[in-house]
């Protein structure tokens, strides 16, 4: 990809995660829109990497735990909660060292551990 299409692709992801935030504030106890929210973050995580604008990812690890916080005391189901965590675990692989990537790694080994009844929620 050409630098300019990095830059449209981090202009849609960034898009998506707005119109998720949106629709996730708006039903905040819809997991399936938190789930899309994470999901969205990832992907503009990603993009941001490609771009060579990581640090343009600073907050979103932690934005992104906050969803998958609210999606468990949602009562997300198991499929919806293993999802969750594998796109923190993705966000986590994007974000550059530091405090935040830990944070985000944390929560997905977390999530896992709970999905395999080695910790909770």
């Amino acid at each position: 990809m050409t630098a300019g299409q990095y830059a449209e692709a981090v202009g849609y992801m960034k898009e998506a995660v707005q119109t998720n935030r949106d629709m996730a504030a708006a039903h905040p106890d819809n997991v399936d829109y938190l789930n899309l929210l994470i999901w969205s973050i990832f992907n503009l995580t990603a993009r941001y990497n490609q771009a060579g604008q990581s640090a343009k990812s600073a907050g979103l690890g932690d934005e992104a735990i906050r969803a998958a916080e609210r999606m468990e005391a949602a009562g997300a189901d198991e499929a919806t909660r293993k999802n969750a965590a594998t796109n923190l675990g993705h966000i986590a692989e994007y974000f550059p060292p530091g405090d935040e990537a830990a944070r985000v790694a944390e929560k997905a080994t977390a999530m896992f551990r709970a999905l395999a009844g080695n910790g909770s929620p």
